[in-house]
């Protein structure tokens, strides 16, 4: 029933609308989209939400979808192997021990033929003690290997589920020809400790999802048109996009009265991308961990400004009193930073563009939110070399 109502819903942005109703009408509709999304992910897919579906719009790169997912469920929440990376290693490792010690004990025993059958008897120990616990490691390996097939599974099931919402849902958003539906996929959490995280991108261009809604693409070919990518810490980015990435990051930090950080485990606060024909995409997301809003987000006790976290020397977080973060000084130092590094993302095509998004919430269950998004073509550089006018090249947009 929910998705029904949702359906209909993304129907109704079908309709005709202004010109001026235009932004307010895509920021409805990505609304309704996140909403799709998450019920899709409770409903059909062995993964829990870890932090609800956010979803941007952005002009000539279109609409990006940002999704969590944690653990699986609890019908697959069984133990997990912590030693099991490396079994063949410790194969080796107890093997070169044993070697080593029948050579100290045959050097030691060599010539003492009144020891020959105790070191006989050791031998035969050291080798049942080598097969018993090679063993109990293949036996670990087995069930890994086990876990990662039920893995590989039920990510299929659930990348199936995501290109059935694209093809389902994604012409409501009737995006322009040229722009993109991609949703952002990490995935966090006990099960995927081993590597810290995985992400993925998963999209479609608004042509194809232009002929599939006038029935010039059938269902199952637009499907199997769908780009998926794996993209885990800098594999599948060029290094300078990662490096910008990170460079990014550290203007948010130290900023006012500190850094509002996106708490949670296995959260992601900022990725990037880069897409051919557009560009290098950053998007950074920042905001106060839910479970300190209630404290946080108002004010207390008479003070006047607002608190804030900050992480002091030992890594553990403080509330400190501050006046909060300066947008318009932000916004400067963004802008200096992409006058310095744009040069250096040799990725990055002339014609192509950078465009950085910066997400804050705040408030209660993060309902205050603003937006600056960055733009600037990289052929900008090429042309001029005087800074100021590289600035005043670069378009700034805030949302509320």
């Amino acid at each position: 029933m929910r998705l029904k109502m949702l359906i209909a819903a993304a129907l109704l942005m079908h309709t005709v609308v202004s010109p001026g109703a235009e932004n307010d009408r895509m920021r409805t509709n990505i609304t309704v989209q996140e909403r799709i999304i998450d019920t899709m992910m409770e409903s059909d897919t062995a993964f829990s939400i870890t932090s609800k579906t956010e979803g941007i719009y952005i002009s000539g790169f279109g609409a990006v979808f940002t999704i969590e997912a944690g653990d699986y469920q609890d019908d697959f929440s069984g133990e997990f192997l912590w030693e099991t990376p490396g079994i063949h290693l410790k194969i080796q490792s107890i093997e070169k021990s044993i070697q080593k010690t029948q050579g100290e004990l045959e050097e030691y025993n060599e010539g003492i033929a009144a020891h020959e059958n105790a070191l006989k008897e050791y031998n035969e120990s050291l080798k049942r003690y080598r097969e018993e616990r090679v063993k109990e490691l293949e036996e670990e390996l087995n069930r890994r290997e086990e876990l990662e097939r039920e893995l590989k599974r039920r990510m299929e099931v659930l990348f199936a589920s995501l290109k059935a919402y694209m093809a389902d849902y994604g012409g409501a958003l009737t995006l322009p020809a040229d722009e993109r539906l991609m949703l952002r996929c990490h995935f966090g959490g006990y099960h995927f400790i081993d590597d810290g995280g995985r992400d993925f991108e998963i999209w479609t261009t608004g042509d194809e999802l232009n002929r599939l809604h006038t029935g010039k693409l059938k269902r199952d070919k637009f499907i199997e048109g769908i780009e998926v990518r794996e993209i885990s810490g800098s594999e599948g980015l060029p290094t300078d996009i990662v490096i910008m990435n990170n460079i990014l990051s550290t203007v948010y930090k130290d900023r006012g009265g500190g850094f509002i950080f996106r708490g949670g485990f296995g959260q992601k606060d900022s990725w990037a991308t880069y897409i051919p024909d557009f560009g290098a995409l950053f998007i950074h997301r920042q905001s106060v961990d839910e479970s300190l809003m209630s404290i946080i987000s108002y004010k207390l006790f008479g003070v006047s400004n607002e608190l804030y976290i900050t992480m002091n020397d030992d890594k553990r977080a403080d509330l400190v009193e501050g006046e909060g973060i300066d947008l318009d000084e932000l916004q400067e130092s963004i802008c200096d930073l992409l006058v310095t590094y744009i040069p250096t993302l040799k990725s990055v095509k002339p014609r192509e563009q950078v465009v950085v998004v910066v997400k804050f919430e705040r408030g209660l269950g993060g309902m205050n939110q603003q937006m600056l998004i960055f733009r600037v073509n990289k052929e900008v550089f090429q042309q001029y070399r005087d800074k100021e006018v590289i600035r005043n090249k670069i378009e700034v947009v805030k949302l509320n």
